[in-house]
Parts: structure tokens; sequence; C-alpha cells
């Protein structure tokens, strides 16, 4: 009965402490658009996202006073624009205030009435109170596998009962072609329940104290809104907790809702669905231990996408010349199986200069791209439905062209060399018979301490030259040997084998 006293107390401070501040929320408006107790055509309608058609709906428990279509939903704070509104009290006072009362609680049904839902009882065996329970059937388009919901959740149980036995909890069950029994998607980033004791601010209220619960999990706290409630703390026996949320709240009050505190939106998805299956989807959320305080989800529409696999790719060209590679949609799967682009779209966001991503997923390579290794990210999107991308990196060697290596032409007469330079000082028929012993050159070079320099000039400096055909210089602008051919200067950049 604790949680009764205390929604009494603050009922009366909040009637002593803000008989004026009520008579601006009566006739306030609210930014959330709303419809209570819609049709099972409009709950589908709102639902509905890309790639599925909905059916089949029906309230299994509690009543539809309990349900709400929504717009609006980001100016007023939330972090989808429409949807479905589910409630353990009364969707219109959910929707209709921004944080008013410090604990709210309606009660659809009678206070004491018990639902026993086994799915539900699976998440917190106590969350029998004020249950809805919503069923409906999907039908997949056939070019997609997975489903996405996006939801989020609050409560009033925020901050008071976090870590206690009043855990309101919600579920999203699935169950159809290629699934064993029932799948919970109605599940946190960390892979739990979603529920007030597994997301929360991860602070305890002080009523754990009194109604502890070993369910209590601080790790979501990067995942919830604080809607206006307390932020004072305490520490008793090394552990902190709350302060009781006092009635006026301290604010801000950040979303347009009446929960004290609201999670930020949770995705989850599921993959390896039976493309064109039909599945059957139970919303469902209750209060626990007991029917008071008031809890919430509000669901974005269900969208399905393909299935997508992008695995990475390996090419090797060599440089110098224009290359297209095969596609990278090869080892890459669209609900196991090839894609192709009138599924898919691809982009990449650093992308190398001289490369370009065709949208049929090859790769051309400008002739102008030089040597080396070029690692990038391509992505692909599922056209039907384009928030759903994989990504993977694409890994391009371009290798410098292969060395000549030709037998020299040993026809015609054999000429001795008659002029060298040599360090290793000789020279001469009596020594060693150098360079005559070197055939067919018109100078011969050797050392085996030094280099030979050409003439080393800029680019300006050799464009200022009457040079003749075959005069050879270092360009130290280009830095390359450069040739004159007669007509302008080329520089030695492609190793070939003339004929």
């Amino acid at each position: 009965m604790i949680k009764k006293e205390l929604r009494n107390q603050m009922m009366r401070k909040f009637l002593v402490a803000s008989c004026l501040f009520m008579s601006w929320l009566i006739f306030s408006q609210t930014p959330v658009t709303y419809t209570v107790s819609p049709t099972s055509s409009q709950i589908n309608t709102n639902l509905a996202g890309a790639n599925v058609v909905i059916s089949n709906g029906s309230v299994l428990m509690g009543k539809t006073t309990q349900i709400a279509t929504f717009t609006n939903g980001l100016a007023a704070g939330l972090k989808m624009d429409k949807g479905v509104y589910f409630s353990t009290g009364l969707a219109s006072v959910d929707l209709s205030k921004k944080n008013s009362y410090v604990a709210t609680s309606n009660f659809p049904t009678p206070e004491n009435t018990i639902f026993n839902d086994p799915d539900l009882l699976a998440i917190d065996p106590n969350t029998k109170y004020n249950v809805i329970s919503y069923e409906f059937t999907i039908k997949l388009a056939n070019t997609v596998s997975g489903l996405n919901i996006a939801y989020q959740f609050g409560s009033e149980e925020y901050p008071d009962f976090v870590g206690s036995i009043y855990n309101d909890s919600f579920g999203f069950f699935i169950s159809g072609p290629g699934i064993s029994g029932k799948i919970n998607m109605g599940k946190l980033p960390n892979g739990k329940v979603t529920s007030v004791n597994t997301i929360n601010a991860g602070i305890r209220g002080t009523n754990a104290l009194l109604y502890p619960d070993s369910t209590f999990d601080p790790s979501q706290s990067g995942n919830y809104i604080n809607n206006g409630h307390t932020r004072q703390t305490y520490y008793y026996d090394g552990l902190q907790y709350y302060y009781q949320n006092p009635q006026p709240q301290p604010g801000p009050f950040p979303v347009y809702v009446e929960h004290n505190g609201i999670s930020k939106i949770i995705n989850y998805s599921i993959r390896n669905l039976i493309p064109g299956g039909t599945y059957t989807f139970k919303i469902i959320i209750g209060d626990s231990s007991d029917a008071y305080l008031d809890s919430g989800v509000f669901i974005q529409s269900i969208s399905a996408f393909a299935d997508l696999n992008a695995n990475d790719d390996s090419y090797q060209f060599t440089q110098g010349t224009a290359v297209t590679t095969p596609t990278v949609f090869a080892n890459d799967t669209s609900n196991g199986n090839t894609i192709s682009s009138n599924l898919v779209s691809v982009s990449s966001n650093n992308l190398p200069a001289g490369f370009t991503l065709n949208a049929d997923g090859t790769i051309t390579i400008a002739n102008s791209v030089q040597q080396g290794q070029y690692i990038f990210d391509y992505t692909i999107c599922d056209k039907s439905n384009p928030i759903y991308c994989k990504t993977a990196k694409v890994t391009i060697n371009i290798t410098a062209p292969p060395v000549c290596y030709k037998s020299p032409g040993t026809g015609g007469t054999v000429l001795e060399s008659k002029h060298g330079i040599t360090s290793l000082g000789r020279a001469g028929a009596e020594n060693g018979n150098w360079p005559m012993v070197r055939k067919g050159a018109h100078t011969v070079l050797e050392s085996k301490t030094k280099g030979f320099v050409i003439n080393r000039l800029t680019t300006n400096q050799k464009n200022n030259l009457t040079p003749a055909v075959g005069m050879i210089v270092y360009d130290k602008d280009l830095d390359c040997l450069s040739i004159y051919d007669g007509v302008s200067w080329k520089c030695y950049s492609k190793q070939i084998c003339p004929n």
C-alpha cells in the first residue's frame, strides 16, 4: 500500500503548492496529436513501415483507452514523430500532460484485476496489473528477411521505485516460420528485457530500500532521459539512492508526456526470417506488483529490410593502365542470395583520387594513379529501406610495371669500346684490355665506390635549353630522367621492351 499512500500524499501537496499553476496546465495545448481508442485498422496503419503489410489486429487484454495513435512526436521531445502508444493507465492522460504529477495512477480496469500472460510473466512474474496486449500479423515482402522495431519506454515508477519489486515491464513478441517458440524483440542494447529496473538513470529509488529487487541493472543509464524528476541522491550502505521525488518536481521537462522518466529510442532487429513469410506479433506492457503508477511504451513503425552481408575485397593492378575492377557485389549477399544493383545502392565516403565507384559495384581506376596501396570503405544499402546498410573494405594494390629483361642483339660486327672512365686504376691492353673488353659501347664507366650523376636541372631551366634529340637531363621538379624526343621533353615513366 505504500504506493497508494505516496500517491495520496503527493496529490495533497500538489493541490496546495500548485493551485495557480494548475489552471495553466488545464488549458495548455499538447504538441502531440493523438487519437485514443483507435481501430485496429488505424493501429496497423501507424505501425506498418517499409516492406510490411499488417493485418488481423486485436486487443487480447486491457481496454482500447490504453492505446492511442500519435503524430508530432518530435515536437513533443520524443525521438520519433509518429506511431502507437500503449499505456498501463489512460493514454489520454499520459499524452496530454507535461509531467504534471509526481505520481500518476489511473485504472483502465478494476484495481485488483489480475492478468496472467505467460510471456509477460516470463519477463517479470509480478507484472499482472493494468495489462494491455495487442496482437497482429505481418506478411514480409519477398525481398526482405529482417525486421526492426523502435520504441521508447516511460514510467511514473521513476525514480522512486527503481530497483524495487514495482518493476513495470514491456515485451514485443514474434512467432512464425523459422522461429522456435517466440522471440522477445523488446530488448535493450545489452540484450536484457525492458523494464523499470533495466532501463533507468543508474541509481536506485528510495523505495528500493523497503522492496528491493535483484533485477536492478544500472548499465543503460546512457539511454535514459530524466523528464523532470529529482536529481538529489544520498548513500546508504555504500549504495546510491534518489531522495523521494518532490511535488512540484524540479524539472526541466524535455518530453511533453506525463512520465517522470523515459528511455531514448531503442532499436531491435531480427534477421534470418523467411522472405514472404507471415509472422504473428504481440505488444504487451503491464504494472508490476500493484496497479499504481502508470507506465507506457511508444512504438514507431515496424519496418522490414533485406539482410545484407558485405565482405572485404582485394585487387592488384599494374601502374600506368586504366582498369575497371570486378564488382564488389561478387562476394556480398542479400538474404543469402547474390546482390545486384537493382536491389542495393553503393557509395563510399573516403574514395581516393583517381578512383570511381560505379553503381554496379565496379571500380574504375585512372591510369594516373601511382603505385601504392589504397584502402577505402564501401557501403551497400537496401533500396527498399535505405536506412539498412552494411559496410566493407576494399584494398587495391597498384604495383610498378615489370622490369624489362631482353637478351641483347648479337648479330653484326662486334666493335670494341674505345673510350672509358674508371676509378679502378686500370686501362690499356697491358691492364685487362680495358675498356676494349667491353664490346659495343660508345663509352664505358667503371667504379665500385662511385655513381653516375647526369646534369640536374629544374623544369624551368630544362625548358630554357636548346635541346638536341636524345638529350637527357634529370628534372629535379618532376623527379625523373627526362629525354627530349625532338618535340618535347618526356619523363622515363614506363618500362617497356621496344622491338
